[in-house]
C-alpha cells in the first residue's frame, strides 16, 4: 500500500504539487533600459519542487494603452533541470507590460520594463527641479536610489530624517540631492510641549526648547556638507500636540507655538550649517504662512515654503484644479505687499494613487481611484502645471508602492511597483525630465476652452515646445499665429512615441486633437509663440 502511495505521489506531483515560480530579473536598475543598451532580461525558476521535465512559458507584450505589441506569441522553454534563461526583449519606446503564462502550473505572472531617455547624470544637480519622496529611513532597500537616479530624478525627500540617517548615504552614493524632513527627531520637543501644556502653559507663552532640539544640530553637523534644504516638520497641524494648543488643520493658536519652535529649530540647524536653506510647510491654500508672517516670523529663518497640495478628493480630482498652484500668485503678491521676500515654492508632497475599486470601496471616501495610465497622465499634468506657474521644485509622493494590495489607496501612490519594476508613471516622469531639463517655462499657451497648454524652450534654442492636453474628454483645439512654423508638426505622447503628424491649414493654424493624455509638440519658432503665450505677473520680477 505504501509503495502504491509513493507511485501515485510521483505521478500526481507534476500535475498538482509544483511550488516553483517564475522570476523576472532585468539587467539594469528598475528595468529602465536606455535606447542603446542591450535589451535583455533573465527569467528564473525558483522553488524546491522544480520539475525534471521542460517548462514552457508563453509571453505577451502590451503597451500602456492595453494594445498588444506583437501578435506572434513568444514562447521560451526551460530544458530539463534548467533554472535560468536570458531573453531578448522586444524594443518599444515607453512602458511595456509582460503577461507570462507558465506550463505545467498554468500560473500567470505580470512583469514590467521600459525604454526611457538616457537621463543619468554622473553628478549632483542642485539646480534640478525634479524630486520624489522615498522612505529609506523606514526600511526601503537602498537599491531604490539607483532607480531614482536612472530615471533622471535628482532630489530625494525623506520624512523620517535623523542623525543616524539612512537616506543621506543612499543619496551620497548615487549623487542625488537630499531634502530631509524631520518627524522622528521632533518627538522629544513634542513630549516636552505636552508636559508643559498639562501644567497650564499656552501657545502664547514664551517657550525655550533648549536640550530638546539637539538632534537637529547633530544632523546638520553630520550631513550639512551634503544637504541642500531642510524641511523642518512634516504637516505640522497633523501633530496632535499642535492642535491641543488650539486650532485645526486651518491654523489657529498652535501657530504661535510653532513659530517659536520653528525658529529655534532653524537656529540649531545653522549652528553647523550656517548657509542652510530652511523650508516651512503649508497646505493649500497658503494658510499657515500668512499666520506665521502676521505673528512676526523672522525672514532669516525661512527660505522656502513647501505646500502639500493633494487634490485626490473625489470632488476635486484633477491637476488643473489644484488650489495651491492658483494660490501661488496671490501669495507671491501678498508677500511683496508685506515687504517680505518672495519665497520660492517647493511642492513637498503631491501624489496620485492608482488603486482599484472593489466591493468594499467607500464612494464617500477621500481618494479618487485612477488607473495606472491615468496616474501617468496626471503626473505629467501636475508637473507641467506646477513648473509653468513658477514652482521651484516638485517632490512626487512617493517613488515606490508601499503595499501589494491593489485596492489599498495608501499603498499605490508609487511610480514603481513593489518588485522595483516600472509603472507607466515613472516612464512618463522620465520622459518629462528629458524634455524639460534646464528649460525656461515661457507661460501658458492660449488655446480652446477645456484645454491646457504650456510653452517652454531649451537654453539657446530658437524654437520652443508646447505640452497640451484636454482637462476632460477629447477636444479639437488650435495652435494659431503659426506664421513661421514649418508646414507639418509632429505630436508625441507622454512616453516618447509619435502620435500624429499635423499639417498647417489656411490662416496658418494647426488643429490638434487634444485628449486627457498630454502631448508634446516641438519646433515652434519663438517668434510665433510670443503672440500666443502669456506669463502670469507673479513670474516676472
Amino acid at each position: 500500500m505504501k509503495i502504491l502511495f509513493f507511485v501515485l505521489l510521483f505521478i500526481l506531483l507534476p500535475i498538482f504539487g509544483y511550488s516553483f515560480d517564475l522570476v523576472f530579473k532585468p539587467t539594469v536598475p528598475g528595468a529602465l533600459y536606455y535606447p542603446k543598451e542591450d535589451l535583455k532580461a533573465d527569467f528564473n525558476l525558483i522553488g524546491e519542487d522544480k520539475p525534471n521535465s521542460s517548462v514552457k512559458v508563453s509571453l505577451k507584450f502590451y503597451d500602456p494603452y492595453g494594445n498588444e505589441l506583437y501578435s506572434n506569441l513568444k514562447t521560451i522553454e526551460f530544458g530539463e533541470n534548467q533554472d535560468a534563461l536570458t531573453v531578448d526583449l522586444p524594443y518599444y519606446i515607453g512602458h511595456v507590460k509582460i503577461v507570462a503564462n507558465m506550463e505545467p502550473t498554468n500560473k500567470e505572472y505580470i512583469f514590467n520594463y521600459a525604454i526611457i531617455p538616457p537621463n543619468y547624470q554622473d553628478f549632483k544637480d542642485v539646480d534640478s527641479p525634479f524630486g520624489v519622496n522615498c522612505h529609506f529611513n523606514q526600511g526601503w532597500d537602498p537599491y531604490v536610489g539607483k532607480i531614482v537616479k536612472r530615471a533622471g530624478i535628482e532630489y530625494v525627500r525623506d520624512g523620517e530624517a535623523r542623525p543616524e540617517d539612512l537616506s543621506a548615504p543612499v543619496c551620497i552614493e548615487n549623487k542625488l540631492c537630499y531634502m530631509p524632513c524631520f518627524t522622528h527627531i521632533a518627538f522629544p520637543s513634542w513630549e516636552y510641549m505636552t508636559q508643559e501644556r498639562e501644567k497650564g502653559k499656552t501657545a502664547f507663552d514664551k517657550w525655550d526648547f533648549k536640550g530638546y532640539l539637539d538632534d537637529y544640530a547633530l544632523f546638520a553637523e553630520k550631513w550639512g556638507d551634503y544637504v541642500d534644504y531642510y524641511d523642518i516638520a512634516n504637516e505640522p497641524s497633523n501633530v496632535p500636540n499642535w492642535n491641543a494648543f488650539g486650532g485645526s488643520w486651518y491654523g489657529g493658536e498652535w501657530t504661535n507655538l510653532f513659530l517659536q519652535w520653528g525658529e529655534q529649530v532653524a537656529k540649531n540647524i545653522r549652528k553647523y550649517d550656517k548657509d542652510a536653506k530652511i523650508v516651512w510647510e503649508d497646505c493649500g491654500p497658503q494658510l499657515w504662512l500668512r499666520q506665521f508672517v502676521a505673528e512676526g516670523l523672522n525672514p532669516k529663518y525661512i527660505d522656502a515654503i513647501s505646500p502639500h497640495p493633494y487634490n485626490l478628493h473625489r470632488n476635486l480630482p484633477l491637476p488643473e484644479d489644484t488650489e495651491t498652484i492658483e494660490d501661488y500668485a496671490l501669495t507671491a503678491l501678498w508677500l511683496k505687499e508685506n515687504n517680505f521676500k518672495n519665497l520660492p515654492f517647493i511642492i513637498g508632497e503631491l501624489g496620485v494613487s492608482s488603486f482599484q475599486k472593489n466591493e468594499n470601496y467607500n464612494e464617500d471616501g477621500f481618494y479618487s481611484s485612477v488607473t495606472e495610465l491615468e496616474q501617468a497622465e496626471q503626473v505629467v499634468r501636475h508637473l507641467a502645471t506646477a513648473f509653468a506657474r513658477g514652482v521651484k521644485k516638485f517632490f512626487y509622493y512617493d517613488f515606490k508602492n508601499d503595499f501589494p494590495e491593489p485596492y489599498n489607496p495608501e499603498g499605490n501612490f508609487g511610480l514603481i511597483n513593489m518588485d522595483f519594476t516600472p509603472k507607466p508613471s515613472v516612464v512618463a516622469y522620465a520622459n518629462f525630465i528629458a524634455r524639460t531639463r534646464g528649460c525656461e517655462w515661457l507661460g501658458r499657451y492660449t488655446c480652446g476652452a477645456g484645454c491646457y497648454a504650456y510653452a517652454y524652450k531649451q537654453p539657446g534654442a530658437e524654437t520652443g515646445s508646447v505640452i497640451i492636453w484636454s482637462k476632460n474628454g477629447d477636444k479639437t483645439t488650435q495652435l494659431f499665429h503659426c506664421d513661421n512654423c514649418p508646414d507639418t508638426l509632429i505630436t508625441y505622447d507622454i512616453f516618447g512615441n509619435k502620435c500624429e503628424t499635423i499639417k498647417k491649414e489656411m490662416g496658418n493654424i494647426f488643429n490638434v486633437h487634444a485628449t486627457q493624455t498630454p502631448q508634446y509638440i516641438d519646433n515652434i519658432p519663438l517668434e510665433d509663440l510670443k503672440w500666443t503665450v502669456y506669463k502670469q505677473a507673479y513670474l516676472t520680477e
